[in-house]
């Protein structure tokens, strides 16, 4: 999916978004880490949900990464480098 972003030349660029939803998994969270990681690549925005509720439905997630580049082929590979540095450790129910 495309969109257009304001650059500070007259035209236009139009670059590649890559919206990846982290699952939730049944159980406590004991420790999350590595988003501050993943925000420090270039085109990565991730965080951790402020709310998680145990696992009814697929809107029920830990978190999302949103990652922007000019391909969508380096926007996937952003997302899967973000994804590898995050870290939810959990206590199974």
């Amino acid at each position: 999916r495309s969109t257009r972003k304001e650059s500070s030349a007259a035209s236009d660029v139009y670059k590649r978004q890559i919206l990846h939803y982290i699952p939730s998994y049944q159980g406590s969270i004991k420790k999350i880490s590595g988003f501050e990681l993943a925000n420090n690549l270039e085109g990565v925005e991730a965080a951790p949900l402020d709310k998680v509720r145990n696992v009814q439905c697929d809107g029920d997630r830990l978190g999302y990464i949103l990652t922007v580049a000019e391909t969508k082929s380096e926007a996937r590979l952003l997302s899967s480098q973000a994804l590898s540095l995050i870290d939810f450790e959990m206590d199974s129910i």
